[in-house]
């Protein structure tokens, strides 16, 4: 039950990202909705692991988070050296 509410909000707020990814105003705001997309994502994938006990999904998290971290990293540098 703990687990479908988890999940329902993880969505909620999966669907507030993806409206600020499609209106977001400037570049900076879009490439923040996308790093809390992912971070839904990896916290989905983190409720469904604790929800049904298979570990399957642990690699997945972890390479989902990484590229995230990543690609949070690169924007941001490119953000800085372009002056958005």
């Amino acid at each position: 039950m703990i687990g479908a509410v988890a999940l329902g909000m993880l969505g909620l707020a999966a669907l507030a990202f993806v409206i600020r990814l499609v209106i977001g105003p400037t570049i900076p705001d879009r490439l923040l909705a996308l790093d809390g997309l992912l971070l839904c994502v990896v916290g989905g994938l983190g409720a469904e692991v604790a929800r049904s006990g298979d570990y399957v999904d642990i690699p997945v998290m972890v390479l989902v988070a990484v590229c995230a971290f990543v690609g949070a990293a690169m924007a941001a540098r490119f953000i800085e050296r372009r002056g958005v």
